[in-house]
């Protein structure tokens, strides 16, 4: 017969246990969207804020950001191309994303000389969907530019996967 020390440690384990894996089964459904908000400079994409939300049920780690330009083009006219290889900012991470909380980033073009009135590019997301987690998930989001009248150029979300 077990005392009464035992049982209770076998039922705090099995409350932890339970615990532990009601959180892993909540972050299977980790939600986080991204969003290109006005630009702060008129006419300058490269000032463009991105907002990423964590619209999960629990808290996100590890977060952090990489660009990918398909095209870039300054205000100059010159195109920049940089496919395959992104654009991480130094120094940026986010060790914790509370649920419903957000963030707002900059975009890390800063090798582009002048404004950037043109963009396509695709903004790939990386992050823990719990602070256990042994595995990373990215979610890809794209964008391209598009102007409402002369002056006034902005972001839209394109599909990954449309040329």
């Amino acid at each position: 017969m077990q005392s009464g020390k035992a049982k209770l440690w076998i039922l705090a384990k099995t409350l932890i246990v339970f615990f532990v894996s009601g959180i892993g089964f909540l972050s299977l459904f980790s939600d986080i969207s991204v969003e290109a908000l006005m630009p702060l400079e008129k006419g300058n994409l490269k000032s463009v804020p991105i907002q990423i939300k964590n619209n999960s049920y629990v808290s996100i780690y590890d977060v952090s950001y990489t660009c990918r330009a398909r095209s870039l083009i300054n205000e100059k006219g010159g195109k920049i191309i940089v496919y395959n290889k992104g654009v991480t900012p130094h120094n940026f991470g986010i060790k914790k994303l509370n649920r419903n909380e957000a963030t707002t980033v900059g975009l890390p073009f800063t090798f582009v000389a002048g404004k950037i009135v043109s963009a396509d590019f695709d903004f790939v997301v990386t992050y823990k969907p719990f602070w256990l987690s042994p595995f990373t998930l990215r979610k890809p989001y794209r964008f391209a530019s598009s102007k409402n009248n002369e002056t006034e150029v902005f972001l839209l979300k394109k599909a990954v996967s449309e040329n």
